[in-house]
């Protein structure tokens, strides 16, 4: 299970060589997609910028059967990705020939701050100033006006 999950999230997941990750992916994922489509990275996967190593392990079994095992997987990311550590909901099914597919991917938590991203990042200079918000019932601090000045 661990080398399907960490192909499929070097493949689908980071949207490298997405048509590899077709023979990876159960009916639930699959259904009402071609091959061809599945190609062109329009999937039912959440795009997440991952990490080369550490892919493909779990923090958690969430339930186990004979053929069906729901797992709680972790991605970490991209160093200065700007994304944090993420967890996701996977469900794998054994098919008839014995290999694991990822039947349903659903991430569901970014732990703690993102990967530092670079300060100069397009991303970064084209949000502008953080908005400053007041809390509700609090009146915004008006610097007090000196006599005899006016506004």
């Amino acid at each position: 299970m661990r080398k399907t999950l960490g192909r499929f999230i070097s493949t689908a997941v980071a949207r490298r060589h997405v048509v590899e990750s077709w023979e990876l992916a159960g009916p639930a994922l699959r259904r009402g997609l071609t091959r061809a489509r599945w190609a062109t990275g329009a999937i039912p996967v959440q795009p997440y910028p991952v990490a080369k190593h550490e892919q493909g392990a779990w923090s958690a079994v969430q339930y186990s059967y004979r053929n069906k095992v729901g797992l709680e997987v972790l991605l970490f990311p991209r160093p200065r990705s700007g994304y944090s550590v993420a967890t996701v909901s996977a469900d794998l099914l054994r098919s008839h020939d014995g290999h694991w597919r990822i039947n349903n991917w659903m991430l569901t938590k970014f732990h703690g701050p993102g990967a530092t991203a670079p300060a100069d990042s397009s991303s970064a200079l084209s949000e502008g100033p953080p908005q400053v918000h007041t809390l509700p019932g609090k009146k915004a601090h008006r610097p007090r006006q000196h006599p005899g000045s006016s506004r």
